[in-house]
């Protein structure tokens, strides 16, 4: 399924920490973010595309049945032990996006830092959007936290893979160069293992917590290094 949508629920807090912005904002930063904000929003044109497969488990790979898609590494195992199903989902903010933030490159390095990471904000809320709406579709199922290539162990080169078997760049806009970037630049692959709700209902306290956040910085690759995990609370 894809179509075009609208993004509500941007976190523009969390833009200006992905900016590098320090709490408490200063109200200039909170201000020039709102008004970035409603700039992206005239000129984005969002696209999503998803789809759920059967899980099929061989030795420690994991398969989608029905196309050539294999989940390698110990990530992939880990978060879809439990399921029998699993979403590929994909979003991008279109090449509007990259357009104006190439535009305000050439007039204020400020403006354009700041746009870019509320570029990657959005982003975040768009992949949230089509869970939400493979929730509203799929009621009695409920969705993990969603991973993608290159987080953990699961390899960056599997986008080849995902871009030839799903088409992606006809039924979304997005390309995939020979160094495995996407453009536009603000595009998400990725995949949530699915669970039955009932499962769900009666699972233990902290599997119900994590599905109130979309990774975990434990299983993250980049843990040393990230600046992030350090200023957001769950």
């Amino acid at each position: 399924m894809n179509k075009k949508v609208m993004i509500p629920g941007v976190d523009l807090d969390l833009a200006l920490i992905y900016s590098g912005c320090k709490k408490p904002f200063q109200n200039e930063l909170v201000k020039k973010m709102d008004q970035l904000h409603e700039e992206l929003q005239s000129s984005v044109m969002p696209k999503t595309y998803w789809r759920l497969f059967d899980l099929e488990f061989l030795d420690n790979k994991v398969a989608l049945k029905g196309t050539s898609i294999v989940l390698e590494g110990e990530l992939a195992a880990k978060r879809l032990q439990e399921c029998k199903q699993v979403v590929f989902m994909a979003g991008t903010l279109s090449i509007g996006f990259d357009q104006k933030l190439a535009s305000k490159s050439l007039v204020n390095a400020s403006d354009a830092l700041l746009f870019d990471s509320l570029g990657s904000s959005a982003i975040e809320s768009v992949m949230d959007q089509i869970e939400q709406e493979i929730q509203q579709d799929l009621p009695d199922i409920r969705l993990l936290p969603r991973f993608s290539c290159g987080y953990g162990d699961l390899p960056l080169k599997l986008q080849k893979d995902l871009f030839r078997e799903f088409d992606l760049s006809r039924k979304c806009g997005i390309y995939l160069s020979d160094s495995l970037m996407m453009n536009p630049t603000k595009s998400i692959t990725a995949f949530a293992g699915v669970k039955n709700q009932m499962i769900m209902d009666c699972c233990s306290m902290e599997t119900k917590i994590s599905k109130q956040k979309n990774h975990n910085c434990d299983e993250c690759t980049m843990k040393s290094k990230c600046e992030y995990s350090k200023t957001i609370s769950y």
